[in-house]
């Protein structure tokens, strides 16, 4: 591409060559014309003053050849003086005019036909120039002179054309540095400078100039590209801001424009939705899968309301409920959409929670009705006479006695699991769980030699966890209580002993008790640490139990910062494994 410097240069060069070569032209035609204007003009006076030789001299032909010999010799021209026919004059350099003698009669004929008129004729190829005139005494005077051209004058005109050009187009070539540098640069560097900026380069700033005409452009695009840069930071800021926030807001959220494209998704929406997938820029029919959901993007886009619905939606084998909230975007004058927000807020959870907390009610309501009602029914036989039976007397206050303490665990284990959520009440310290073992084991073995289960531990003799005392002493009573519980007895089945196992591993201890009960159904294994969740109730209610053993279990090893985890088969047994954090290294 031409730079305008090298356009203007060519542009001007070519202006000054092209009017050089027309003043040449202009002045050699002009020069040409005056030289042949004062050629005739000359000619026209040697013919007048030829006429008045002759007439004067018309009678004495001698004087009159010599006077026209003197004349024309000091003029360098020929002369032809005739009369009718008879040649009066003629000079000796005749032989010049015989080349042309075909336009010499043609002009002679002209003047016998227009007498008194002066024809000229002049060819400036051939380099002559005639006159004829037929004067009053019938004679006719023709003047053949030669015609000098001006070529050397052209030449030289030319020659001193072509020195001034070559002096001039220097001259050019500074004129258009100096308007290149003055004005054209200027306006070059800011024209740079603009496309950097609207490349985002706002950092650019154009040095300013003492040019008056171009140092307020400077400042201007130097003040445009600090305010650019300026809203550019703040963008950048609010930007981060917004992304920050979006990133670490625990709603997913899409944003769809009025293309229905995908212009944001926060990192919750992908990985809730399209983990591992690029969704900017496609239209969202092909990112929402849910048809309940692209409803509502269509309600809200096209009716410019706000849509709320809750909305299950299947992820794999789960189902996840979400309140979903599409808003619409609208143009500042609020005339236009733009697009729609959508908002969805997983609620899987709270639905969970609330059907745990209408489960717990039920299940409270459930397990303190049962033993109320007992109560009331023989207390009121009680006073409808049966205090007077000794043997009714004291069967009833027993079994009185026997449901209240049910009641009385219940709310005592109520209590317990309510300050362990808390974690408030739990004090850690290096606890020797071997120690705590045999203590759970001594405790239960007579209830275990009852059913014909023996319990046996292996373990190292010593081996420290971080955990509450009593508390830990409570998981395993729960855990080998219901390994006991649930055993049935025969005499005959020799496999019915429990084993518990104590093995550390990466800091960490491990404790297996397996027992060969009845073993949890698959359909219910999800669910036993849940509250109030029997496998068998008969058997639980039996025993005893009220269904919150496991979840305290659980609820205490989380407080421990461990784990519990177990493996079960139907009529085969069960291995529960607890995960402690270990306190020191075991002594062999």
């Amino acid at each position: 591409m031409i730079t305008f410097r090298n356009n203007l240069l060519i542009l001007l060069t070519t202006i000054l060559v092209v009017s050089f070569i027309l003043l040449g032209l202009v002045l050699g035609n002009t020069m040409s014309d005056a030289l042949i204007k004062s050629s005739k003009k000359t000619l026209k006076s040697e013919m007048m003053a030829t006429n008045e030789i002759i007439i004067h001299n018309k009678n004495d032909k001698e004087k009159l050849k010599e006077k026209l010999q003197t004349l024309h010799s000091d003029l360098n021209m020929t002369v032809q003086v005739m009369s009718g026919s008879t040649v009066i004059y003629e000079s000796l350099s005749k032989d010049n005019m015989k080349k042309h003698q075909n336009t010499i009669n043609e002009y002679e004929k002209r003047a016998e036909d227009k007498p008194y008129d002066y024809h000229y004729y002049i060819s400036v190829k051939d380099n002559m120039q005639l006159m004829v005139y037929k004067g009053e005494q019938d004679q006719i005077i023709t003047l053949y002179k030669p015609f000098t051209t001006p070529f050397e004058f052209m030449k030289q005109m030319w020659l001193y054309l072509c020195l001034i050009l070559i002096i001039v187009l220097p001259i050019i070539y500074i004129f258009v540095r100096y308007i290149n540098r003055r004005y054209v640069k200027p306006i070059k560097e800011v024209s740079s400078a603009s496309k950097m900026l609207s490349e985002g380069n706002y950092k650019v700033r154009v040095a300013e100039s003492n040019v008056v005409e171009t140092n307020e452009l400077y400042s201007t695009i130097n003040e445009l590209a600090r305010t650019l840069q300026t809203l550019n930071n703040e963008q950048k800021i609010q930007r981060n801001r917004l992304e920050t926030t979006l990133s670490n807001i625990p709603l997913a959220i899409l944003m769809i424009n009025k293309y229905d494209e995908v212009v944001i998704a926060n990192d919750t929406y992908l990985n809730l939705f399209n983990k591992d997938q690029t969704i900017i820029k496609k239209r969202y029919q092909d990112v929402i899968d849910n048809t309940l959901v692209m409803n509502m993007v269509t309600q809200a886009m096209n009716n410019e309301v706000t849509v709320y619905r809750n909305v299950p939606i299947q992820m794999g084998v789960y189902t996840k409920h979400f309140e979903i909230t599409a808003v619409p975007v609208l143009s500042p004058n609020k005339k236009k959409i733009q697009g729609v927000v959508l908002v969805e807020h997983d609620i899987t959870q709270l639905i969970h929670l609330e059907q745990m907390r209408r489960d717990f009610v039920a299940n409270v309501s459930h397990e303190l009705k049962t033993p109320i009602t007992s109560i009331k029914g023989f207390t009121e036989t009680l006073l409808d006479g049966a205090k007077d039976d000794p043997l009714l007397l004291q069967d009833f206050l027993t079994i009185i006695e026997k449901e209240s303490h049910r009641i009385q665990s219940l709310v005592e284990e109520l209590l317990e699991l309510s300050k362990i959520e808390q974690s408030s009440n739990v004090d850690l310290s290096h606890v020797d769980v071997v120690d705590t073992l045999e203590q759970v084991i001594e405790m239960l073995s007579l209830t275990a030699l009852e059913k014909n289960i023996n319990i046996e531990l292996t373990s190292p003799s010593s081996m420290t966890v971080i955990a509450e005392a009593s508390k830990l002493k409570q998981v395993f009573i729960n855990i080998i209580s219901n390994a006991i519980n649930y055993t049935e007895v025969d005499p005959q089945d020799k496999n019915k002993d429990i084993y518990i196992t104590v093995e550390p591993s990466e800091g960490d201890v491990y404790i297996h008790i397996k027992d060969h009960g009845i073993g949890i159904p698959e359909s219910d294994q999800s669910r036993i640490f849940e509250r109030f969740y029997r496998v068998d109730k008969a058997r639980s209610r039996q025993s005893g139990g009220t269904g919150l053993g496991l979840a305290i279990v659980k609820h205490i090893v989380e407080v421990f910062g461990g784990e519990i985890t177990f493996v079960s088969k139907p009529n085969e047994g069960s291995t529960f494994t607890v995960k402690l954090l270990g306190g020191q290294q075991h002594v062999e």
